[in-house]
């Protein structure tokens, strides 16, 4: 980022010169933030030989690093009979503007499935995942879905998935 112009200024007594200095954000790849960095002016005078000039540049409209986002942040199966089965979408976004790139993994319980995912996606893309559920038994059951990513907001991501099996669903009609 910064920059002086001009690098180098001799003044004879009593003269004064204007210094430019510039920040130039496509060093930073326009990447929003707080940039630090410090100006020294060397000089000959036996008192102030240096002279440190902190200097600050904010980026607040420029480029948004990778960003995750994961909608629902949670699956759940509340009531799915022993030996069916179902299915929940689960979404990953880039609401950032550089690459998101990174991967799915399911753990936990078998009775819940859902394929590996590996995926790269641009700013403003998705993938979906989609996990099933079948339970064996009327049991509560968990699971968790990892994200690992290079998102900035941090590397992993944890989707708790959980379900219950029962043997027959309870239907809630209006007015009951």
């Amino acid at each position: 980022g910064f920059s002086v112009d001009p690098a180098n200024v001799t003044l004879a007594i009593g003269e004064s010169a204007t210094v430019t200095v510039t920040f130039d954000p496509a060093v930073v790849s326009g990447l929003n933030g707080t940039y630090t960095g410090e100006l020294s002016l060397g000089t000959n005078d036996p008192n102030r030989q240096s002279t440190p000039i902190p200097l600050t540049a904010v980026i607040v409209d420029g480029t948004v690093y990778q960003q995750i986002a994961v909608s629902p942040d949670s699956v759940s199966f509340p009531q799915v009979v022993v030996d069916s089965t179902e299915t929940s979408t689960l979404v990953i976004s880039n609401v950032g503007d550089l690459e998101l790139t990174g991967s799915a993994v399911l753990t936990g319980d078998p009775a819940f499935a859902a394929d590996d995912v590996t995926f790269a996606l641009a700013s403003g893309e998705t993938v979906e995942i989609s996990i099933a559920f079948t339970p064996a038994d009327s049991v509560d059951y968990t699971a968790t879905l990892t994200i690992t990513s290079n998102s900035f907001l941090g590397a992993q991501t944890i989707v708790p998935v959980t379900g219950t099996g029962v043997t027959t669903k309870t239907l809630l009609l209006p007015g009951q």
